[in-house]
């Protein structure tokens, strides 16, 4: 957030993203306020997909889980959305909220979330990282430990919730959400157009407050 707000360039995923946020919700039906955990989906990595997901039902939060699959996957004529559905059906029933999209880039989608589990290491993890998006890969058999400010490797899927629960409760998870800064900032311009100032904490106000609920989709 921090980087996007004091770069003078132009950054098109996110740039992107700004301009799609509201309508990718409205897609999903998932608040501003839900705490969203992307996993990407791969055919090729059930069994790590599938303990994931078991070790994200004892997480103590109130999670929404987006698994994003490709609709032109196919193997023995089930779509990978369905082959989602068959082999963790009994999963998914346990968790708060499930949603399985294959409308919407996993480029977008990565940036909506508050935090990526992925169960391979590829273009979406890296992707991630770049996005400054706390992630997690969870691939049998891979390395173990922190690649980076915000890329962990864990190749135990139990010890999912512990890392989840622990960031939480340091606050890596609860960051500001870059639309909700932008229209603090907008806000407070707003403001000292009134009252010919705008100090740090008017512009804190703003964003703690998100000017009464929702952020605007216009101003996206």
């Amino acid at each position: 957030e921090e980087s996007y707000c004091l770069w003078p360039g132009q950054d098109d995923y996110t740039e992107a993203y700004l301009e799609r946020e509201a309508k990718m919700r409205e897609m999903l039906n998932v608040s501003w306020d839900d705490f969203v955990i992307l996993i990407p989906h791969h055919v090729a990595f059930l069994w790590e997909t599938r303990n994931i997901l078991q070790a994200l039902a004892h997480v103590d939060l109130p999670l929404t889980v987006v698994i994003r699959v490709d609709p032109r996957t196919t193997r023995r004529h089930y779509p990978e959305r369905e082959i989602v559905l068959q082999t963790y059906g009994e999963e998914i029933r346990r968790l708060r909220r499930v949603v399985i999209d294959e409308r919407i880039g996993v480029g977008l989608l990565l940036q909506l979330a508050d935090l990526v589990i992925s169960p391979f290491a590829g273009t979406t993890t890296e992707r991630a990282a770049l996005c400054r998006k706390p992630t997690i890969i969870c691939q049998a058999m891979g390395q173990e430990g922190s690649r980076g400010e915000f890329l962990y490797w864990e190749p135990r899927p139990e010890k999912i919730p512990q890392i989840v629960q622990s960031w939480n409760e340091n606050g890596w998870l609860s960051r500001a959400r870059l639309a909700r800064i932008i229209q603090g900032l907008l806000g407070a311009t707003a403001h000292s157009s009134v009252t010919g100032e705008a100090t740090v904490s008017d512009i804190e106000a703003f964003i703690s407050q998100g000017l009464g609920t929702d952020p605007m989709p216009d101003l996206l």
